[in-house]
């Protein structure tokens, strides 16, 4: 008998089939393994005739095990299965005392009467252990009589037998002494030799009461016979089979090429009472990653399966594709009770561009018995769970119920393409005059991981004798105050001098930076320059290190000089710190050319970079100077602001808000209300109850109009002319209006 198949037998497997179930006698003598005939024996047997019975392939499970409706094999090819073709299968589990004490040593051998090579009588001294009139099988469960209020307590049991060759002569079973019945399935002709079938005896509760069941099998004329396996359970028949699996997505692995390695364990047990053959694992990976580019099967691997890979030239075996190959195993395997097996899975997946998960996964195994009961499960996702021997870091059952009826499908997202970006933005805050020819220059610095991936060795480089290159002839015209830093980062100070050559390294280099992580440098320097009337220009340059080792730098963007906003590294917010107009320079200038020539309160840097004249002190001659529109709001660019008609100087001086169309919210913009004569400020100008916007006169409080006006008051005659006035009035305001919605 193979090793690799074998359940234990005898005393052992009698208590371990009992922890199965406490609460119904379920014992065996033998097990269901095909008399212990391996698969490649059964192989080479295929087809051999034996008296109208033979072992075919159409019958025999793809494992190779015989069962019910197969006939045992004609080992001598005579044409016919006697005492001729005697085999002894039995390993060590159905040898020595124990088994003897329970009649496990009839099992896997034929009880025939040996013959002598060339005799045609038998010789009974080779009758070892004996003929079939010699059988003898004992259960014993004294220890666990069902009592009252258990499932099988007071009904008749079933013993279920496999047997080969009861054919030839009657057949008399005894049980606890007495005559019984002996009840055939899967009979087919009585008249084949050799043939496998599958018996019944009825036990009654009277005999089950003592714990204890003896059979005797009296076959005096039977010359040839073998037992598999007999079952003691309250059913007839066989308990059904039960398989499990599950599955755990144990790595995923990032390639050159942007492919992934994903590997999977999948754990398959036998969580039933049978032994299982046949035990195949279906993966049909197209419905798995249907949403990727490409996806390829590396490597199935198994130490205690049979794997379907790789294949050969004609059969290339498991690829995962529906239509062609989706079977993991080679479909002989074998799993005893209680035994399990992993199988890994290496896929490797080429991802779309736009999805990267997440892709489930299942796997479906099954199993069938010795009597050609099916047995399936769909794999349940790792959970939190250890099977009882420790061997496997999870089990296809966590809740240990007996039934895998999980079935939790196995999830993978794969982590983005790894994208390491670092951005810089960079101010000069301050500039002061020291009055001695020196000036004191503050920089504020940020510094972004703007990427996907942890960032590394993170390091700012600020090279001052680029910026102010007189240094590199006059050292001392060049001082670092101070350089600090945010809590997450560590200056390089003292150290930092900001001259090439020397220490132009801001950090210490040590630092790392998370995604969206950012931390902040304050840079202080006095420089006395060489000229005043020039700008000298500044960048700093960061730089990070990926986890893959890939190298990432950006060159600082200047921030305007008194924006209270935050140092932006990307204004535009494309995720390119490097995109056109960000990596300007910061530049500062000493003397008149940050003055502010046209007196308007804006120097000309800041005139720069609003876009207004630094030479006209009211670039949109609206009447305001530019740097009070920059305080009050107002659009120095723009004469009105508010597109009300009205200049923002005008505005101004009529107290007017330039910001706000309709000051006093008459439904008349302030344009309008200038151009018909009202008030701007007063909504109700001629205090008539009714708003300037909605009076049909809003400068007359005497017109008739419904509302606040006095109905005994006699409407006044208008002058000759007035209607004329008063359209042309309306036209303007037409006007206007056209002028403001545009």
């Amino acid at each position: 008998m193979r090793k690799s198949i074998v359940v234990s037998l005898g005393i052992a497997l009698v208590l371990m089939l009992w922890s199965i179930n406490s609460h119904a006698i379920e014992l065996s003598i033998g097990d269901p393994d095909g008399f212990g005939f391996s698969p490649d024996v059964v192989s080479t047997l295929i087809g051999r005739t034996s008296t109208g019975g033979k072992i075919s392939a159409d019958r025999t499970m793809p494992s190779g095990v015989l069962n019910p409706d197969d006939a045992l094999p004609d080992l001598n090819s005579d044409g016919k299965t006697n005492g001729k073709d005697f085999f002894d299968n039995r390993g060590e589990d159905e040898l020595g005392a124990d088994a003897e004490a329970i009649g496990a040593h009839f099992t896997d051998i034929a009880l025939s009467k040996r013959y002598l090579p060339g005799e045609k009588e038998p010789d009974p001294s080779k009758n070892i252990p004996g003929s079939a009139n010699d059988a003898k099988f004992i259960f014993d469960f004294r220890d666990h009589v069902p009592e009252e209020g258990d499932d099988d307590f007071g009904i008749p049991h079933y013993i279920s037998i496999v047997y080969g060759d009861f054919d030839y002569g009657d057949v008399v079973i005894y049980v606890d002494g007495e005559d019984t019945d002996l009840d055939f399935d899967r009979v087919e002709d009585s008249g084949i030799n050799g043939y496998i079938g599958l018996a019944y005896i009825k036990v009654e509760w009277d005999d089950m009461a003592d714990g204890m069941v003896i059979v005797d099998f009296e076959a005096l004329d039977e010359n040839f016979v073998a037992f598999d396996v007999l079952l003691l359970r309250p059913e007839r028949g066989f308990p059904k089979p039960v398989i499990g699996v599950a599955k755990d997505a144990s790595s995923i692995v990032e390639k050159a090429d942007g492919s992934y390695s994903l590997t999977y364990d999948i754990l398959v047990e036998n969580l039933g009472s049978v032994t299982l053959y046949d035990v195949q694992v279906v993966e049909d990976l197209t419905l798995t990653f249907v949403e990727t580019e490409d996806f390829t099967v590396e490597n199935v691997a198994s130490d205690d399966f049979t794997v379907n890979f790789p294949g050969t030239t004609a059969d290339p075996g498991f690829d995962g594709i529906f239509g062609s190959d989706i079977n993991l195993l080679t479909g002989i395997n074998i799993l005893p009770v209680g035994g399990a097996g992993l199988i890994t899975l290496t896929v490797n997946v080429k991802p779309t561009i736009d999805y990267r998960g997440p892709y489930d996964n299942t796997a479906k195994a099954t199993g069938i018995d010795i009597l050609g009961n099916i047995a399936t499960d769909t794999s349940d996702d790792l959970v939190d769970a250890v099977r009882d021997d420790d061997t496997i870091p999870f089990k296809s059952d966590p809740n240990n119920d007996g039934n895998p009826e999980e079935d939790t499908p196995t999830s993978v997202t794969l982590p983005a393409t790894e994208n390491p970006i670092i951005g810089v933005a960079k101010r000069a805050s301050t500039n002061v005059d020291n009055g001695d020819g020196s000036y004191t220059v503050t920089y504020d610095i940020l510094v972004e991981n703007m990427g996907n991936v942890e960032l590394h060795n993170v390091q700012v480089v600020e090279d001052l004798s680029a910026t102010f290159p007189f240094v590199l002839v006059n050292p001392d015209s060049l001082t670092v105050n101070s350089v600090t830093t945010s809590s997450n980062l560590n200056p390089n100070f003292p150290g930092f001098d900001g001259v090439v050559g020397s220490d132009i390294n801001l950090l210490t280099g040590t630092d790392t930076l998370a995604p969206e992580e950012t931390g902040t440098i304050q840079l202080i320097v006095t420089v006395t320059p060489a000229e005043l009337d020039t700008y000298y220009y500044n960048t700093a340059v960061g730089t990070g290190i990926s986890p893959a080792d890939t190298i990432v730098d950006d060159d600082s963007d200047d921030d305007v000089i008194g924006d209270d906003m935050d140092l932006e590294p990307d204004p535009d917010s494309d995720g390119n710190p490097s995109g056109p107009d960000e990596d300007t320079p910061t530049k500062v200038s000493f003397s008149a050319i940050d003055s502010d020539p046209d007196s308007d309160g804006l120097t000309s840097d800041e005139e720069e970079a609003l876009g207004t004249d630094p030479l006209d002190p009211d670039t949109d001659d609206d009447g305001l100077d530019d740097g009070t529109e920059v305080t009050i709001g107002t659009d120095p660019l723009d004469p009105d602001t508010d597109d009300d008609g009205l200049n923002d100087g005008v505005e101004v001086a009529n107290g007017t808000d330039p910001l706000v169309p309709d000051t006093d919210n008459d439904g008349l913009n302030d344009g309008e209300e200038e151009v018909i004569g009202t008030d701007p400020l007063d909504p109700d100008t001629d205090d008539d109850g009714l708003n300037d916007g909605e009076d049909e006169d809003p400068l007359v409080p005497n017109t008739g109009d419904q509302g606040g006006d006095d109905d005994d008051i006699p409407a006044a005659v208008p002058e000759p002319g007035t209607f004329l006035l008063f359209g042309a009035g309306l036209l303007g305001i037409l006007a206007l209006r056209r002028k403001h919605r545009k």
